[in-house]
């Protein structure tokens, strides 16, 4: 909205917005704007309106999103798919009732059975318990995509993850799969490098750890907080024991999201014109798939967290706050 309203007059009649999961029909500052919630399962329409000769838009007709589906519950255009399917009747739109085109169906139908394939594809790894997001301090599922980040760059120092929001679901038990690797990591974001100093590091961890609750995923470094007058303090030591200091360069390796602004994990120090990307190595996916691949065999989270020595080690939860 806030893009809309600093857009010149008649400049755009459009947004078709995305990522927030939310549920949009507006018109704002003249422009027609829909989002429609999240995961497929919703529509969102706009009419425009245009005059062929002066392609002039005349009329703008938004719509509200719309649920998907071929069987609505009664008195609605709804088909919440957690809820009972028990009472459902036909859905139309339109006056129409929805059923599906058979046009697109066969269109549509080589891409699917391309895909099926590439979803069953095995990548040698046997996964005798769901390896899960959830852990605290250490994330099992976290460790293992942020350990492949650094393994997929020679000579990174470290790499990081938003593994809260950039890592969608667990690894489920058994024969895994690139289906089940791109369940969790449905993305195509782009693995990046760029330098930071020590200083700037500590900062970026330093802000985090003092905004939100959920730690962000590292490897290559040990992240021990504490309270030093009043502020948040963040040592940060390699594997080795050796302490990071302010003026060592590290080359860090991180999806393109976060590099260029996404969560705003790097924003403290993110240079006016944006970081100096020094090496794209592709598809974060595909470099967690050759790294699933070399490693193969059997993998349980165990082999991933180490109690003893966390990546993290705070004064208590998170966020932290200093008195």
């Amino acid at each position: 909205m806030q893009v809309a309203r600093a857009l010149p007059q008649g400049l755009v009649d459009a947004i078709v917005a995305g990522h927030a999961h939310s549920g949009m029909a507006h018109q704002v500052a003249g422009i027609a704007i829909i989002e429609s919630y999240n995961g497929g399962r919703t529509f969102g329409r706009v009419d425009l309106v245009i005059d062929r000769a002066t392609r002039r838009v005349l009329e703008k007709r938004i719509f509200a999103p719309r649920d998907l589906c071929a069987r609505v519950d009664q008195g609605t255009t709804r088909c919440d798919p957690e809820g009972s399917s028990a009472g459902r009747i036909r859905a139309e739109y339109e006056g129409a009732p929805v059923t599906p085109a058979p046009a697109i169906t066969r269109a549509i139908a080589p891409a699917v059975q391309a895909t099926e394939g590439l979803k069953k594809t095995p990548l040698g790894v046997m996964l005798p318990a769901p390896i899960r997001r959830a852990g605290f301090p250490d994330s099992p599922l976290g460790n293992l995509f942020t350990d492949a980040y650094r393994a997929g760059v020679p000579g990174a120092d470290v790499s990081i993850n938003n593994t809260s929001g950039g890592l969608r679901t667990d690894l489920p038990a058994g024969p895994l799969t690139y289906g089940a690797v791109f369940e969790v990591m449905p993305f195509d974001n782009r693995l990046v490098t760029f330098h930071l100093t020590g200083a700037e590091l500590r900062t970026v961890f330093a802000n985090q750890i003092s905004r939100v609750s959920a730690l962000t995923g590292v490897s290559g470094l040990h992240l021990r907080v504490t309270c030093e007058r009043g502020a948040v303090n963040v040592g940060m030591l390699r594997p080795n024991g050796a302490p990071v200091t302010d003026t060592e360069r590290l080359l860090v390796a991180t999806t393109d999201f976060l590099a260029t602004g996404g969560d705003g994990i790097f924003a403290p120090v993110t240079p006016p014109n944006g970081f100096t990307i020094e090496q794209d190595l592709g598809l974060v996916r595909d470099v967690v798939v050759e790294s699933l691949k070399k490693r193969g065999g059997t993998l349980r989270e165990d082999q991933l967290v180490d109690p003893a020595n966390p990546r993290w080690t705070l004064p208590g939860k998170a966020p932290v706050t200093c008195r």
